[in-house]
């Protein structure tokens, strides 16, 4: 039978194309077919580079390549290997309602998010009209709020991939002081 290489696991950015060449050495006779399938899945996908376009979070998992040959007496020859992909993509910010706030009264808004992966995530607020605001947390909280701090405020989540990079999502809602 033909020998397939082992499989390191991998790791792949969401929305990036992922390629993955299964290496094998043939055997005899040498005519061999290669495909990958996916464990738990009725994806299959022949020959011997694995080719996700545009890969998505869902794509993490198991995948197989298989190598196969026929003998001349009708049966086949195989061999197997595996490695898993995992997906990383970033955390999501919900939307958010703008708001109208007394003057004098306090500004409490929670950013609601949905972890990414890897989950750590680091969540802040800024202002358009103050590139000097930030406000780390998932709570924009501005005690005793005064006209001149009407304007946009943007929650944004972001990760750090293992690979190398970050992710991110923000959301932006208006503040208007009364």
């Amino acid at each position: 039978p033909p020998t397939v290489h082992t499989l390191n696991n991998t790791t792949a950015i969401e929305g990036t194309d992922f390629n993955k060449k299964c290496l094998y050495d043939k055997g005899q006779p040498s005519e061999t077919n290669v495909y990958w399938a996916r464990q738990g899945s009725s994806f299959r996908q022949e020959g011997d580079v694995l080719n996700l376009t545009k890969i998505q979070s869902s794509s993490s998992g198991n995948y197989t390549c298989t190598a196969e040959n026929q003998y001349s007496s009708g049966n086949k020859g195989q061999s197997k290997q595996s490695m898993i992909i995992n997906v990383e993509y970033p955390p999501t910010v919900s939307n958010l309602t703008n708001k109208d706030i007394i003057e004098g009264d306090d500004l409490s808004v929670t950013c609601f998010i949905t972890d990414g992966n890897p989950a750590q995530t680091t969540i802040y607020w800024t202002k358009t009209g103050d590139s000097g605001f930030r406000q780390n947390g998932v709570v924009l909280l501005i005690q005793n709020i005064q006209r001149g701090s009407a304007d946009t405020y943007t929650c944004t989540a972001q990760n750090s991939y293992s690979i190398g990079g970050t992710g991110s999502s923000s959301q932006s809602m208006i503040v208007n002081v009364l």
